[in-house]
């Protein structure tokens, strides 16, 4: 998916480019399309995408170009994508500081993650990274005697999620930093991040979880930790980490 993201996103920016193209002289144009040919292919060479994702980023931007130049909507193609690189970046660009691309959990997991929350009795939910709140809105429905809190730092996301929570009222959602809230309050902490952060989720948890929490982490494990329980799911893509503080303790 993040792939797809980072085509629309070259194909946004070149939108803005095509603009410009038709007031500058050909020379100008050769030159800002090979300087963003190459710019495309170096990000994508940086980020360690395969090498077909390498060349379609670089060619992408001087085929779209062409491509709009030759059109009669023009203009109509340039600030379109200029609308698509607003919204893009709405969604994206906090993972410049906060680490983590936007990438929600899958529907197909939310009946996992439901199986492992209590069902008979009151409990305190924290998604640390709620995106749109798919998470804390599908479990709400299912459990409304848990109160669901999610935490998000993209603005367009958390948008999406304040307004979808208004229909809720055991879901409060909320903007800011992981790092900068508290798992204190909460008696699950539910965590999709990537691996290299893993070991700052493990350093956080033992410091904050309380005795009677546990922290759920989807897809990887922290470091140098024994869960508690460990579920595969039936298409075996994905696997949910769970540790109560006993683990975390040790």
């Amino acid at each position: 998916m993040h792939l797809l993201f980072l085509v629309l996103g070259t194909a946004a920016v070149q939108g803005m480019i095509i603009l410009v193209l038709g007031t500058t002289s050909l020379q100008s144009m050769a030159l800002l399309l090979a300087l963003h040919c190459a710019a495309s292919s170096t990000i994508t060479r940086l980020l360690r995408f395969p090498n077909a994702w390498v060349v379609l980023n670089g060619s992408f931007p001087f085929l779209l170009a062409t491509a709009s130049l030759n059109s009669p909507h023009q203009e109509l193609i340039g600030w379109s994508s200029l609308v698509i690189l607003i919204i893009f970046s709405l969604f994206f660009l906090p993972t410049l500081w906060k680490e983590v691309p936007y990438y929600p959990t899958l529907p197909r997991y939310h009946e996992v993650l439901f199986e492992v929350l209590p069902k008979n009795r009151d409990f305190t939910f924290l998604d640390a990274g709620a995106g749109c709140g798919s998470v804390p809105f599908a479990l709400a429905r299912k459990l409304p005697q848990g109160q669901f809190f999610g935490i998000e730092i993209s603005p367009l996301p958390f948008l999406i999620a304040k307004v979808r929570s208004l229909a809720y009222q055991n879901v409060t959602i909320t903007f800011g930093n992981l790092w900068n809230t508290s798992f204190v309050p909460y008696s699950v902490v539910y965590v999709f991040l990537y691996p290299p952060m893993m070991e700052r989720i493990r350093v956080k948890a033992r410091q904050e979880l309380q005795k009677n929490a546990c922290l759920i982490s989807l897809g990887f494990p922290l470091p140098e930790v024994v869960p508690s329980k460990e579920i595969i799911h039936e298409d075996r893509d994905l696997h949910l980490y769970v540790y109560d503080y006993p683990s975390l303790s040790v």
